[in-house]
C-alpha cells in the first residue's frame, strides 16, 4: 500500500524515470492527483482511494483545478434537450467527409455514430466507389456522391463541391478512413481554406495537416481535433515517448499550438482547451484498444456539436459517453473481443442511462 503517491512517481506528470514502487492500493488525500489518474503511472497506482483530512470545501473556492475529472452528472446536464415540437432540422446537420478504399468500416462506424447519437441529418460526403457500402449500411445517411478514383478518393475536380455541402451543414467532420492520397490531400486543404462552419478533425484529416498546422490555427470557426498519441507527435515534432510521458502538458501544447479543442485519446483521455483548461475521463477500458473506436468517438462529437453544444463542451461529452459505453459493453464482451460494433449496439443504453440520471433527480 503507497500513502499519497507511490515511491518514484512524479506527482504531476506521472512519470516513472526513478526507481519506483509499483503498489497494489494508493490512499491518497483530499483530491487525486494527476498520476494517479493519468498513464502510466496510473497502472502503478494500483486502486486509488482518497481520503478525507478534514479539509474543508471552501479551502478550495477560487482554485482552479490542474485536471479536474468529468462525471456523469456533468455529462447528463449536457445532453441535448428535445422539445415536443422538435424536428430534424432542430437537430442540426454533420457534414462528414469520411471514408476511401479499403477504409469504408471507418466511415460506417462514424456515421452509426452520428446517427445513434441524436443528429438531425448525417450527410456523408463519399466517392462513389463506397457509396454502395455506405448506402447499404447506414440507410439513415443522406449521401453527397461524388465522382473520383477508387484509389484516390474524390478527384480535386470536386473540391468546391465538398467545401459547398460542407457549408450547408452546422458542423463538419474530416477524417475517419479519408486516406492520404493527394486528392484526400488537397480536398482536406480547401476545405480549411474555404469552409467556415465548426469542424471536428480526426485521423488522417490530422495526419494531412500536420505539415499546415497554420491551416487549423487560422481556420475561421471552431475547431476539435482527435489525436492518439502518434498522431499528437506528428503535430507536435517530437517521440510518443514524449506525448505520453506528459500527456497533460501534451495535449495543452496542442491545444496553444492549434487554437483547438484537443482530444488526446489513450488511457485517461484528455480534453484541453486553447483557454489552459484541461478535463480526463478515468472511465473506458483496455478492451477499447481496437481500430474503429476513434471513428464512433469523433461521429459522436460531430453529432453533439450539430446539435448545439459548444466544441468544448460536446467534445467533454463524447469522451465521456464513449468510454461508459466501452465500459458497459466490456460486461458482456471480454477483453479480447469487444468492438465499435458491440459499442454502438449499446449506445443508446448508455445515452437512456444517462437521461434517467437527469429527469430522476
Amino acid at each position: 500500500i503507497a500513502i499519497d503517491i507511490p515511491s518514484g512517481i512524479d506527482s504531476d506528470k506521472g512519470q516513472t524515470d526513478y526507481p519506483f514502487l509499483k503498489a497494489d492500493m494508493t490512499v491518497t488525500f483530499a483530491a487525486y492527483k494527476p498520476c494517479h489518474l493519468s498513464c502510466p503511472s496510473n497502472e502503478y497506482c494500483g486502486k486509488t482511494v482518497v481520503a478525507s483530512i478534514g479539509i474543508p470545501d471552501e479551502a478550495y473556492s477560487g482554485i482552479a483545478p490542474y485536471l479536474k475529472t468529468v462525471t456523469e452528472n456533468e455529462a447528463s446536464a449536457l445532453l441535448p434537450k428535445r422539445s415536443v415540437n422538435c424536428h430534424k432540422g432542430i437537430c442540426g446537420t454533420a457534414g462528414m467527409y469520411v471514408g476511401s478504399k479499403g477504409y469504408s468500416g471507418a466511415a460506417v462506424i462514424a456515421i452509426r455514430a452520428a446517427v445513434k447519437s441524436g443528429v438531425g441529418i448525417a450527410n456523408a460526403i463519399i466517392p462513389d466507389s463506397i457509396y454502395p457500402i455506405i448506402g447499404a449500411t447506414v440507410p439513415e445517411a443522406v449521401c453527397t456522391v461524388l465522382n473520383g478514383s477508387a484509389e484516390q478518393g474524390i478527384d480535386f475536380n470536386d473540391s468546391k463541391a465538398i467545401v459547398k455541402a460542407m457549408n450547408n451543414c452546422t458542423v463538419g467532420l474530416i477524417g475517419c478512413g479519408l486516406g492520404q492520397s493527394r486528392y484526400s490531400a488537397y480536398n482536406v486543404k480547401q476545405i480549411m481554406r474555404e469552409a467556415n462552419i465548426p469542424l471536428v478533425i480526426d485521423a488522417d484529416g490530422i495526419n494531412i495537416l500536420s505539415d499546415s498546422i497554420e491551416l487549423i490555427r487560422n481556420y475561421p470557426s471552431e475547431v476539435i481535433i482527435t489525436p492518439h498519441p502518434k498522431e499528437a507527435a506528428r503535430l507536435l515534432k517530437c517521440e510518443v515517448d514524449e506525448i505520453q510521458s506528459d500527456r497533460v502538458s501534451a495535449a495543452l501544447r496542442l491545444s496553444e499550438l492549434t487554437g483547438a479543442v484537443t482530444v488526446l485519446k489513450g488511457a485517461g483521455t484528455l480534453i484541453a482547451t486553447p483557454d489552459g483548461g484541461c478535463r480526463i475521463v478515468t472511465d473506458g477500458n483496455p478492451a477499447m484498444s481496437t481500430a474503429g473506436t476513434g471513428d464512433m468517438l469523433a461521429g459522436m462529437a460531430v453529432a453533439f456539436a450539430a446539435q448545439g453544444l459548444t466544441m468544448d463542451k460536446a467534445a467533454l461529452l463524447a469522451v465521456k459517453m464513449h468510454a461508459m459505453c466501452g465500459d458497459l459493453t466490456l460486461k458482456t464482451s471480454s477483453l479480447l473481443s469487444l468492438t465499435p460494433t458491440d459499442m454502438l449496439e449499446n449506445l443508446p443504453r448508455v445515452i437512456s442511462n444517462l437521461y434517467n440520471d437527469l429527469y430522476n433527480k
